[in-house]
């Protein structure tokens, strides 16, 4: 029991080792790299489907400076099995850091980071059928590489609607994921 306290105590300072790292790295890269009038920040969300089996939501907050990308993704998937039945249930959330396009008519991006995956699994009860009940088996939370890309038209200077691939690789459930999101926020 003591090895796995200690265990989960180096996991979390490893963990909130690389994310310091990686948000100085992106500050230093971001201050080096911005010029006034430079500077994006939007907000997009959207559904489409997952390879759970069934929906997908995403909303991301989005800076970006010059080429630079910063996002937060938050996502929601969800597997039915049945009209009345439940089925598995995930979350993720992600830090990604990439680089975008700047100054033209559409907007496309490339982005990689961490994410933090959790959820349920559904496990079917007895007797089964139409109306069957279950029971929630949580999942324990997980780390995993998060990769994602924007595809976006802008619709003027506030608007866009787009794609938005995204992948989550992780050891519990990896998932790809394909939304159509609508944006909003200050653009090229």
């Amino acid at each position: 029991m003591e090895s796995y306290i200690k265990n989960i105590h180096n996991q979390r300072i490893s963990i909130s080792g690389i994310i310091i790292f990686l948000i100085v790295l992106d500050i230093s890269v971001f201050a080096q790299a911005s010029e006034p009038g430079n500077v994006n920040m939007w907000i997009n969300g959207g559904f489409g489907f997952s390879t759970v089996g069934s929906l997908a939501g995403n909303a991301n907050f989005n800076l970006q400076i010059n080429r630079f990308l910063f996002s937060v993704r938050t996502s929601a998937y969800a597997q039915k099995t049945g009209i009345f039945s439940g089925g598995d249930e995930f979350s993720d959330v992600a830090i990604l850091f990439g680089i975008g396009t700047v100054d033209s008519d559409n907007f496309a991006s490339v982005s990689v980071g961490i994410a933090k995956l959790s959820g349920s699994r559904y496990q079917a009860g007895g007797g089964g059928g139409f109306f069957s009940l279950g029971t929630r088996i949580p999942v324990k939370p997980v780390l995993g590489l998060a990769i994602e890309s924007k595809l976006n038209i802008k619709l003027g200077n506030t608007f866009s609607i787009g794609f938005s691939p995204y992948i989550d690789i992780n050891k519990e459930q990896s998932l790809f994921c394909l939304t159509i999101c609508l944006g909003l926020g200050k653009l090229n």
